[in-house]
This record gives structure tokens, sequence and C-alpha cells, in this order.
């Protein structure tokens, strides 16, 4: 089945953790924004015109959890997993599971025994990049919200542990 695909480029020496994302013929799609000073962290990513399409909001709480807005409504809440050895998350009221190699950024996301997504970081790079393949189209909010919320919080777990 062919996928669609989305490039996620997080801009240089940005203190708001600003991403660019452009789709496979490499046309601004979206664009997504974390607040500075607000805790808990929130990403807002909007149309190239800068619409609001979904909002990706951080959750007090022991462990790193995220809620994914779409249209309003919360279509999605992940969770990181207390485990010792390997990054496992879950994903609340979607039926999706995170499969692969979170830590690396390298991994699959499945929906009913198919895949859903799969992404890919881009190790030989100044900023972060990925690229993000969507089984289809109409998931590609949902998906690239999980991606941001799963960069951010690795993220804030290797800065601390630095």
């Amino acid at each position: 089945m062919p996928m669609y695909r989305l490039h996620v480029v997080q801009r240089l020496m940005s203190l708001r953790c600003r991403f660019d994302i452009s789709d496979a013929a490499g046309m601004p799609r979206y664009q997504a924004e974390g607040t500075i000073v607000r805790f808990p962290k929130r990403f807002t990513i909007s149309t190239p015109t800068g619409v609001p399409v979904a909002q990706v909001t951080g959750r007090l709480a022991w462990l790193p959890t995220f809620d994914v807005t779409i249209g309003g409504v919360v279509v999605a809440r992940i969770v990181k997993q207390l485990t010792l050895f390997r990054q496992r998350w879950s994903i609340h009221g979607t039926g999706i599971t995170v499969v692969g190699d979170v830590w690396s950024m390298n991994f699959e996301l499945h929906r009913g025994g198919y895949i859903l997504g799969r992404v890919n970081k881009q190790w030989i790079s100044l900023r972060d990049r990925y690229d993000i393949e969507i089984t289809n189209p109409a998931d590609e909010l949902l998906v690239l919200g999980i991606v941001l919320a799963i960069d951010y919080a690795k993220a804030q777990t290797s800065s601390a542990s630095s």
C-alpha cells in the first residue's frame, strides 16, 4: 500500500521548539511551534498561513503525558510507561501501539494489525529531521502529534540526564 510522506525539520536555535513540516514534494504542509514559558509544554500545529489545526499539550503527571487535540477534540493521550531498559509509550483512545526503537526515533505506529505510520530519524544533520510515512492522509495530524510529543519528551529526558 502506498504511503503518504511528511518531512519534519526542527528549526535551528529555536527557543520555542519550532518545526517545519513539508510534503514529499517539499511543499510546506504545516508548521509546529511550542510555547516558551508555559508549563506544561504546548505545541500548536498550523497551516503554512498560520491557521491552527491541532495541538499537542503536555499534562501535569508523574510520567510524560501529552494530549493530541484536533478540531477542539482530544483524540489521543500519549503516556510514557515506566520501564527499566527501553522506552515504551501507550496511546489511549486510538487503538494505536508503538512498535520499534523510540529512543532512536525509528518506530512504527500500528492500529488494528496494520501500519498506520512509520517514523525514521535522519541522523547526519545539525537539526532534528524526521521522515514520516502515513498510510491514510486523514491520520497525518494524529501521527504528527504523536511524533512531536515523543520527540519533546525524549529531548527532555536527554537534557535531564546530562
